[in-house]
């Protein structure tokens, strides 16, 4: 006996209605993978600009503290000449002078350290961000701030650890899958 005309189309309906949330379930499937994939990129090159941001504020606290040193040598031998004779007053106002300008360099250093400090914050928000929206953020996200640099050592530590796994998986991923296993 052959089926029933109308059981064949009901199956036949069902067929291709499931076929097309397969191929939706597919297009999705495919979209998270793109997406997950452009956020690992976004991720990479934010690491690589937060590397490039520490290197420059490591460089300019190493300059200020250059500076200061400096500016210390300055002031010993700014008194030095106070206490020497009148006869020495123009050596006295050149390292005043000299002084002055060292002042001006040391704020504008201090100013691009703070830029530094800045850009590294944004980019390690951008990071965290990233990563929340893969659904796998670091386990450390509060910064633990070298008082000479300023930098957020924890939280660059966490993303370095996390970017350097060749299966590039994070720690938390990793975590779960052994969990799991």
């Amino acid at each position: 006996a052959l089926p029933c005309p109308a059981v064949v189309a009901r199956v036949e309906r069902d067929a291709a209605t499931a076929g097309q949330r397969a191929a939706a379930l597919a297009r999705g499937a495919k979209s998270i993978v793109v997406k997950a994939k452009q956020q690992k990129a976004a991720a990479a090159a934010a690491k690589g600009e937060l590397t490039d941001e520490r290197r420059r504020g490591d460089a300019l606290a190493a300059q200020l503290r250059e500076r200061d040193a400096a500016m210390d040598v300055m002031r010993h031998e700014l008194e030095d000449a106070r206490e020497s004779a009148c006869a020495r007053a123009a050596e006295v106002e050149a390292l005043r002078r000299t002084a002055d300008e060292a002042a001006d360099e040391k704020a504008e250093l201090e100013r691009l350290l703070h830029e530094t400090q800045q850009a590294s914050n944004a980019i390690l928000q951008r990071l965290n961000d990233a990563a929340i929206k893969a659904g796998d953020a670091p386990s450390v996200v509060v910064p633990d701030v070298d008082e000479e640099t300023g930098c957020e050592q924890a939280m660059a530590a966490a993303m370095d650890e996390s970017l350097a796994d060749p299966t590039g998986e994070s720690p938390a991923k990793r975590q779960r899958v052994s969990s799991a296993a």
